[in-house]
This record gives C-alpha cells, sequence and structure tokens, in this order.
C-alpha cells in the first residue's frame, strides 16, 4: 500500500474513535484528502455516508453515481445501503414539495442497483421502506389501487426483530414500516402490535452479553476488532424502542430513548432519520 494511503486509513480509523468528533468535522477531513479518498472504496463510502447523515443527499447519490465501487471484505451492503437512504430521503423532500411522480421515479429507481454499485440485491431483501413511501406517493396521486398495493408489500417480510449483525440479517427497523403500512390500511391492531414488538425485543435485550461468532460470513465491518459490540447492541435496543414508541405516539419517551443512543454513537443512520420522524395521517 502506498505511504500515503496508509497514512490515511490510519488517520480516519483514529478519528473514527473519537465518537465526539461532530460529522461535520470528519467530513471536512476527508475532503481535505480527496485524491486519496477516490483511491479507496472504503474511505468513499465514509464520506458518502457522512453526507447522508448530514442531510447532503443529492450530493451522497451524486458521489455514489459518479463512481465505479468494488467488492470488499468487510463492505457488504454499504454502498447499497447509501444508495437507496439518498434515493428514499429524496423522494420524500419530493413528497413533501407535493411532487409525487418525482419521488415515485426515485423510489422506483432504488428498487434496482446499477452495476457501478460492485454489489447485486440479495434475493431475501426486503423493500418495506421503499414500498411505504411508494404507497404515500400513490396516495398523492390519488391512485388508491397502486397505493394499497405497496403498503400491503411494505407489510410483508420480517416477523420478529434482530440484532442484524450479519449481511444478509433483514433490518429489524422495517417492522416500524409494517407498522405505519397497517395504519395506513386502516388496521390498527396489526400496527400497535409491530410497534409493541420493537419494544419488547429492545427491553428484552438491552442487557444481553453480546458474544461474537468469528467463524460467521458476512460480517460488515472493515476492523472487526476494534468495534464495541457490546455499545452497539445497547445502541440498538435502544433505537428499535424509540421507534415503538414513535408509533404509538409517546413521543417524549422516543426522545428519551433517542437521546440515549446517540449520546453513544452520534452517527447511527437510524436514529438520525427517525428522532424528528413526523406521522403521515
Amino acid at each position: 500500500m502506498d505511504p500515503q494511503n496508509s497514512r490515511l486509513v490510519f488517520e480516519l480509523d483514529t478519528l473514527y474513535e473519537k465518537l465526539a468528533y461532530q460529522l461535520k468535522e470528519r467530513i471536512t477531513f476527508l475532503e481535505r484528502h480527496m485524491d486519496l479518498v477516490k483511491l479507496r472504496d472504503d474511505s468513499y463510502i465514509s464520506l458518502v455516508t457522512l453526507l447522508n447523515e448530514t442531510g447532503q443527499y443529492q450530493r451522497a447519490y451524486d458521489l455514489i453515481m459518479a463512481h465505479t465501487f468494488h467488492p470488499w471484505e468487510g463492505g457488504e451492503g454499504k454502498v447499497s445501503t447509501q444508495y437507496e437512504y439518498a434515493l428514499v430521503e429524496l423522494a420524500k423532500k419530493d413528497l413533501v414539495a407535493l411532487q409525487p411522480q418525482q419521488a415515485i421515479e426515485k423510489l422506483q429507481q432504488a428498487l434496482t442497483y446499477p452495476r457501478s454499485l460492485g454489489e447485486g440485491k440479495l434475493p431475501i431483501a426486503v423493500n418495506n421502506v421503499i414500498d411505504y413511501y411508494l404507497g404515500l406517493a400513490y396516495k398523492q396521486v390519488q391512485d388508491e389501487a397502486q397505493a394499497k398495493a405497496h403498503f400491503i408489500s411494505a407489510t410483508q417480510g420480517l416477523d420478529e426483530p434482530t440484532d442484524m449483525m450479519y449481511y444478509n440479517d433483514q433490518p429489524a427497523d422495517t417492522i416500524f414500516y409494517q407498522g405505519l403500512a397497517y395504519e395506513q390500511l386502516q388496521q390498527a391492531d396489526d400496527a400497535r402490535a409491530k410497534y409493541y414488538k420493537l419494544i419488547n425485543f429492545g427491553e428484552q435485550h438491552l442487557f444481553d452479553e453480546f458474544k461474537m461468532d468469528y467463524f460467521a460470513v458476512s460480517l460488515p465491518d472493515a476492523l472487526l476488532f476494534d468495534e464495541n459490540y457490546q455499545t452497539r447492541n445497547t445502541v440498538h435496543c435502544y433505537y428499535l424502542m424509540a421507534l415503538g414508541y414513535v408509533g404509538l405516539g409517546k413521543l417524549e419517551k422516543a426522545q428519551k430513548l433517542f437521546k440515549q443512543a446517540s449520546t453513544l454513537n452520534n452517527h447511527h443512520q437510524g436514529v438520525i432519520r427517525h428522532q424528528n420522524f413526523v406521522k403521515t395521517e
């Protein structure tokens, strides 16, 4: 490895150990070494992730589409996650601006990965988040049949929350979107059941002692032994409980849990995305 490239990796790792670093400071650091960042897919997607986390969705998307990624150990799912994240957040802006057709185009695009991402879509992948917002978009254009079809699709998939440690695990927060979709379908009891599942899982596993299976495959982390998985478990449980309380309309409890999670990890994308979440009637 080139000495300059090695220095970038070392400095980036050191920077990420200091969770108190503000996200914009991390962006500034990476942009200062942009010539080197472009040489490393892992550093490049770190920049894209930070842009998404600071609300710069269009720039994040543009950077993704301007780069050709290659598979690397520990990078499973990282690029596709940011690709979907950017497009969904841009589509949400379209919905707020009452531009549903533009939202539909972005959300449909998010369902397909271009070859430049360097990874394909898993057969077991679920699209709860995308389907939920497609439902809202079609509702805006008064296409009730399409809206209902997407809301029904958004209720499918994972039935019980998980810790989501591995690449092929379905994200536990998709259960939150199942609940939201059930609300749109006027099935309030089913929606509440989903929210309580999130709360119960968080309460039951908050104090679990985490044990890593080092022979497991598809753990999406480049620095396996530097990660504090016990803290990650705590943040995950706070996060899921917060989502459950958002679903139930208990926003004060939700905000307290979001704050506890962000105190431990100030760049958890789920927390950043949902801490100011407003349910659509």
